[in-house]
């Protein structure tokens, strides 16, 4: 679990857009790791699957992590934010 990080943005500085980059935090690394790119639509569709097949209404720490740092529509946004990812 290290050895990944995640940043999501409303407005990422280089996109413009809603972002959310997970990126491997190897030391000396670069950031991005050819095997996340590679697994992207695995990944989006583990995401999904996690989610949706989490029994809370809104979100929770298990789903989409602390409602106080996402609010009380967090499952609801992380998918469809997931959606526009290709879920």
């Amino acid at each position: 679990a290290r050895d990944l990080g995640v940043n999501a943005e409303s407005q990422a500085p280089w996109t413009g857009r809603p972002t959310v980059a997970v990126y491997e935090r190897a030391a000396a690394g670069v950031g991005f790791g050819p095997t996340l790119f590679d697994l992207h639509e695995q990944l989006v569709i583990a995401s999904v699957d996690l989610i949706r097949g989490c029994p809370c209404a809104m979100g929770c720490p298990s789903c989409v992590g602390p409602a106080d740092d996402h609010g009380p529509d967090a499952k609801a946004h992380a998918l469809a934010v997931l959606g526009v990812l290709g879920g």
